[in-house]
């Protein structure tokens, strides 16, 4: 497979959660689809009439609307292949809600509180504070724990033999086949 065919792959399946997806046909779009970010991103900075969003504490812009219309579009597959990936190593492809939308719903949370009018009034109480801030570093710590361990997950090697969730994707090229053809 190569990389045009992966990457096409990416968006033909887009709205498939059943089968596998071997590691070419997730790390490709992946790697793509940042690139494609960086892009927007540079373009957007260089045009300096971005319009950005999502002001962080220090009044600085932090995502421009070139970038979330690209997330957004993306994220459907992103989460479609990041299933089918789980499901080659036999895990029930639900279980990528956890890595992709966990940060999203942290993220949101985080911007949403604070836009929120009377939030720096409620957190200026230290007993508060100290909640809020514990809450999130747990939860990030969580995050990023989840994060390392679906890496992992991403770069283990198919299931050698068909799965409950369809056959090997890499059948073709295992020497494990080659007396069965």
């Amino acid at each position: 497979m190569t990389w045009i065919e992966a990457y096409k792959r990416f968006w033909q399946n887009a709205f498939k959660m059943r089968g596998r997806a071997r590691r070419k046909e997730y790390w490709i779009p992946q790697l793509v689809n940042t690139v494609i970010g960086q892009i927007i991103e540079l373009f957007f900075t260089m045009s300096g009439g971005a319009k950005r969003f999502a002001v962080a504490m220090d009044g600085e812009a932090i995502i421009n609307y070139g970038n979330l219309i690209w997330l957004l579009l993306i994220l459907i597959p992103t989460f479609t292949v990041t299933a089918r990936r789980l499901q080659d190593i036999n895990i029930n492809g639900w279980w990528a809600i956890l890595p992709i939308f966990g940060w999203y719903i942290v993220l949101g949370t985080m911007i949403a509180i604070l836009m929120i009018p009377g939030v720096e009034e409620y957190l200026s109480d230290p007993d508060r504070l100290t909640t809020a801030l514990t809450t999130s570093t747990i939860a990030g710590i969580t995050l990023v724990i989840m994060s390392i361990v679906f890496f992992v997950f991403s770069v283990l090697d198919s299931n050698p033999r068909p799965n409950k969730y369809g056959d090997d994707p890499k059948k073709d090229e295992r020497y494990l086949y080659q007396g069965e053809m």
